[in-house]
């Protein structure tokens, strides 16, 4: 999904990826203290970094690896929310 994305993006694979990763988000962001309108408004600045930061992400060998990119932005997005 990620190299789709990457390679030649389109309407379904984002739609697929915001399917697959907005709980995540928004499960991590409820672990950080932070629910309700907030949340989705972090939510929606993180998915659009996402968005404008995916070229830059360096797939890695090891598991976990997007996730971790992407919680890394989760936590920067609360922050500047805060």
């Amino acid at each position: 999904l990620l190299d789709r994305l990457r390679l030649s993006p389109d309407a379904d694979a984002w739609s697929r990826l915001v399917a697959i990763y907005t709980p995540l988000i928004r499960a991590w962001l409820s672990r950080l203290g932070m629910a309700g309108p907030d949340a989705e408004d972090v939510t929606q600045n993180v998915l659009l970094v996402l968005v404008k930061r995916l070229g830059e992400f360096e797939r890695q060998p090891r598991p976990g690896a997007f996730r971790r990119w992407l919680r890394t932005i989760t936590v920067n997005c609360l922050r500047d929310f805060w």
